[in-house]
């Protein structure tokens, strides 16, 4: 596999453009790191007038203490928080925290689940909300969020990272026999398991991705055989690569 090129963010993040590359024996060179960023003033004056508006009507009250909650992890509040960085390496990522590593995930082992929602609110698309959850071999996990700069570049990489390192196997089990597991799916010789049933690999017509959830698709069928929310289903574009080239037209 050829080595990956740093990510080109807005906020040009490469390490080595302040100092020389760090190197992890296990997971290479680092690329990039996105810490936590701070609210802006606007966003904190706007939770500091929900909590009072809220509080001052008793119905509302439990949403005035999950705003205060939120705000007071916040980095501008919490000095956790605030040290909290993900480091992007050539292998894998490691979580930071004020105490410096505290958590390291590998590419060609860590199950990545995501749930991006964009709220709408009376026609009014207000900010999008990511939730990237990372799993490893012995069930650890660990959630990015909006917390972190440039969310969104963060959680592409590691779908693509994670393509990369386990699409290949994926398709070498299957043909040789096995399964491979992708949460609620799963690739099989026969086929693709879902929770309605197996879908066998000639009957399959195409997936789509709409609406937030992934979709199997029988061929001649007008309706989705299995359809499943895209937040459930692990490692999403190392699936998608995986039946690309799996089924029989690839």
């Amino acid at each position: 596999m050829t080595v990956p090129q740093p990510p080109q963010g807005a906020a040009a993040r490469v390490a080595a453009a302040q100092e020389p590359p760090s190197q992890d024996p296990a997971l290479g060179r680092r690329l990039a790191s996105y810490p936590a960023v701070r609210w802006s003033t606007l966003l904190v004056l706007s939770h500091v007038l929900l909590i009072v508006v809220n509080t001052a009507m008793v119905i509302t009250i439990p949403l005035a203490v999950r705003l205060l909650v939120l705000l007071r992890r916040s980095p501008n509040l919490s000095a956790a928080s605030a040290a909290k960085r993900v480091d992007l390496y050539q292998r894998g990522v490691m979580i930071c925290g004020r105490n410096g590593p505290e958590a390291v995930y590998r590419f060609d082992s860590t199950g990545l689940r995501q749930n991006i929602v964009t709220p709408n609110v009376y026609g009014i698309r207000l900010n999008t909300r990511y939730a990237f959850v990372l799993t490893d071999p012995e069930g650890r996990t660990e959630t990015l969020s909006n917390l972190y700069q440039d969310i969104a570049e963060l959680g592409a990489r590691l779908q693509q990272e994670i393509t990369l390192a386990q699409a290949d196997s994926a398709v070498a089990a299957v043909r040789a026999g096995q399964e491979a597991p992708f949460g609620p799916y799963a690739l099989r010789p026969e086929g693709i398991a879902t929770p309605r049933g197996l879908l066998a690999w000639e009957a399959l017509e195409r997936v789509t991705v709409l609406q937030g959830e992934v979709r199997i698709h029988a061929r001649g069928k007008r309706l989705p055989f299995a359809r499943v929310g895209a937040h459930k289903v692990v490692n999403l574009d190392c699936l998608l690569r995986s039946i690309a080239r799996l089924r029989p037209s690839a």
